[in-house]
């Protein structure tokens, strides 16, 4: 067995390039995946990655990035990218480095993947860049709308503010053209209720019409896992 951890060691690593071949035979309509950072630097309680709690900056070098971006347009034509960072927008900083990119490359970029909602609600001004780098998919992580449920997992927004928030970046990203989201909860997390859950996904069909849900049980990984969904 092959542990990636463990025989391959890639972290930090600030160089991620993938590049491709002849033979792996890459068409124009592919999405491709990327990383633009490694690392998360948060610990939610329910997360198993084991990169956690980050301190620095493990975002991609400027240079390496444009680059795998280039030449993949040139060599395939591929402008569509989903991307594996386990957070997208952890670091305003990181944003804009990659939206400075985007705009200067010779075609749209466009991109999906994971980002945390609370984050995106706090910081209004990373919209603009989030546009700019060609990140008009989204990934939310809800988890729960539920503010205890929320506290204790490590996602304690106040779930007025969250759902406030949100409506407000929907019509942000809407107005520019492009928008899809993606809604994630968890269901069985300590402090939420049968009602208290429903009224959270009842909340999302209502306010995000047309577009993709994950309801997903609470699984019990290890020990670890185990006493978070026994001992609240």
């Amino acid at each position: 067995v092959i542990e990636c951890r463990h025989d391959y060691p890639a972290f930090p690593m600030p160089e991620a390039a993938v590049k491709y071949e002849e033979r792996d035979y890459i068409q124009p309509d592919e999405v491709l995946t990327i990383e633009l950072a490694r690392g998360c630097k948060f610990q939610c309680k329910f997360c198993s990655f084991t990169v956690l709690g980050v301190k620095d900056d493990y975002s991609r070098c400027a240079n390496s990035l444009d680059a795998e971006l280039r030449e993949n347009y040139e060599r395939w034509g591929t402008t569509m990218y989903t991307i594996s960072d386990e957070t997208i927008n952890d670091n305003p900083e990181k944003l804009k480095k990659i939206a400075e990119i985007s705009r200067n490359l010779p075609f749209e970029l466009n991109i999906m993947g994971f980002m945390r909602g609370d984050l995106l609600v706090a910081h209004p001004e990373t919209w603009q860049d989030i546009w700019d780098m060609g990140l008009w998919s989204h990934f939310y992580g809800i988890e729960t709308l539920n503010h205890e449920a929320g506290k204790f997992v490590g996602k304690g927004m106040d779930p007025q503010k969250m759902k406030d928030g949100l409506l407000k970046a929907q019509d942000f990203f809407k107005s520019k053209g492009k928008f899809r989201a993606t809604l994630s909860m968890i269901i069985g997390l300590p402090h939420e209720t049968r009602e208290t859950f429903l009224e959270g996904r009842d909340w999302i069909f209502e306010n995000f019409p047309g577009h993709a849900y994950g309801f997903i049980p609470l699984m019990i990984a290890d020990g670890e896992m185990f006493r978070l969904a026994t001992n609240p």
